[in-house]
């Protein structure tokens, strides 16, 4: 009985230690890092009657529109700033990972 009851106790342990590892920063690569060239989520817009929508092509999860936009080109604006917001948080990540300034 005792034994059965040690077990889960142990495996709680195991699973902080996995987390706590999982939170640490890896040290820098080694070497010079490569080129900064990011590949970009693919969107697609719809127009329904008067107005512009917009959509991750590919994306997983959630689909939500993003809409409406009186304009096509209010829309691609929008595109635009979710690149800028992709592209970000990736150079960040890369920055961070090969320790030079972004």
């Amino acid at each position: 009985m005792l034994k059965s009851l040690a077990k889960p106790h142990a495996r709680m342990k195991r699973a902080a230690t996995a987390r706590a590892k999982k939170n640490d920063k890896p040290p820098p690569l080694p070497g010079p890092p490569p080129r900064a060239l990011y590949a970009l989520t693919c969107y697609t817009v719809e127009k329904r009657k008067d107005r512009w929508y917009v959509i991750k092509t590919n994306g997983l999860g959630h689909r939500a529109w993003r809409g409406p936009y009186a304009t096509l080109r209010l829309a691609t604006l929008a595109i635009a700033r979710l690149y800028e917001r992709e592209i970000t948080e990736r150079h960040v990540r890369r920055s961070e990972l090969y320790a030079v300034p972004e």
